[in-house]
């Protein structure tokens, strides 16, 4: 790709304050609206203020590992890109990672080479940071995915797809506006029509987790690192901020001797397209490996009650096989056809699973 009018902008690394949020949130909406995708499918991923902070104001994200584009004629910001660490599991060992996210250009700014720009400006910091590698999650669709090519392949690197699924899980609470802000086939709506009604459930085990469960929660998800391939290892303190978080909902369930032995947590953002706008929930934590199949799908089912509850239209996340999918076929969640793609670049040796399966990662 050549760069055009470079010397019109300023790529430099910054450190993000609390007066940027607003800002920046503006410019990851501004972009993501209009893609063209958006703008023919709907089904936009809205950030706000308090989003924003959510993602990218937690105890792990790098201070040094934040980009941005600027507009010399007019000294405006039109380009962002941030940073998710990660600490990663891979056949026993630990590598220091990092989620480049998310990489926005305002659209009057656009074909001019200023993601690449910040693309090669993000690989400059991480290797002086010292991170093992970087991932990052693709549709097969997304420019992201060149421009990470372009950089990795600038820089003789080596950037492989380790794990890619085949399927969304989608539950839907209120079919008439999701359809407001995401195109929909007819057979598609029927069935999310005839699947989107919820029950509360009786069963005393099952409640919404409290802070005093965090230490519980915590020591499950950690089971994950020795079930899985590839695990993200959370670190506890952003562990707990997440749990804890208003836009975190959590679902737990007991034991016989009270101790919580299964969980699902999904996370609220706003979903638009067609000028209409909607809060939903990204399923982020599934541990139900100790449950018996009654016990998980009554689990699933509190987990939409609760978020209709609060007012979502709907829960999806792209389905990585950590998790049985049974209980949630039966609690009316549907697995749907889409592609996303895993891809990682390695900045220094690392060891890699020779068969990759079972793999625990999030999106965030």
């Amino acid at each position: 790709m050549g760069i055009k009018n470079q010397s019109d902008y300023i790529i430099e690394q910054f450190t993000l304050q609390k007066d940027d949020l607003e800002e920046f949130a503006n410019i990851l909406t501004e972009t993501f609206l209009s893609d063209q995708a958006a703008l023919e499918e709907g089904s936009v991923f809205t950030t706000t203020k308090e989003s924003f902070d959510f993602f990218f104001n937690t105890p792990i994200t790098d201070p040094n590992l934040f980009v941005r584009a600027i507009h010399k004629p007019t000294n405006k910001v039109v380009g962002f890109l941030g940073n998710f660490p990660r600490t990663v599991s891979m056949k026993g060992k630990e590598y220091k990672f990092v989620n480049p996210g998310w990489l926005s250009v305002l659209p009057s700014h656009r074909r001019k080479g200023i993601a690449t720009l910040m693309g090669r400006k993000f690989l400059e910091l991480i290797k002086e940071e010292g991170y093992d590698g970087g991932f990052a999650l693709f549709e097969p669709e997304q420019h992201g995915k060149d421009i990470a090519r372009i950089v990795t392949k600038e820089n003789e690197l080596n950037q492989r797809t380790i794990f890619s699924t085949t399927k969304f899980v989608v539950r839907v609470f209120d079919d008439k506006k999701i359809a407001e802000v995401v195109k929909m086939k007819w057979y598609e709506r029927l069935a999310f029509l005839l699947l989107k009604g919820t029950k509360s459930v009786k069963n005393p085990k099952i409640r919404l987790s409290e802070e005093k469960d965090t230490d519980q929660m915590y020591n499950l998800i950690l089971e994950h690192i020795e079930r899985n391939d590839i695990a993200v290892v959370h670190d506890k303190e952003y562990f707990k901020q997440l749990v804890n978080h208003r836009l975190f909902l959590c679902v737990v369930h007991e034991d016989e001797q009270g101790k919580i032995d299964g969980l699902i947590g999904s996370w609220e953002f706003l979903l638009s397209g067609f000028g209409k706008i909607h809060p939903f929930g990204w399923l982020d934590l599934v541990h139900t490996h100790k449950l018996s199949m009654k016990d998980a799908t009554n689990l699933c089912r509190f987990l939409s009650f609760s978020a209709k509850e609060r007012g979502w239209v709907g829960i999806q996340t792209p389905y990585f096989p950590y998790f049985d999918a049974k209980p949630f076929q039966r609690a009316k969640f549907i697995f749907y056809g889409k592609r996303l793609f895993l891809d990682i670049a390695i900045l220094k040796e690392i060891e890699l699973p020779d068969k990759i399966e079972k793999i625990f990662f999030d999106w965030r």
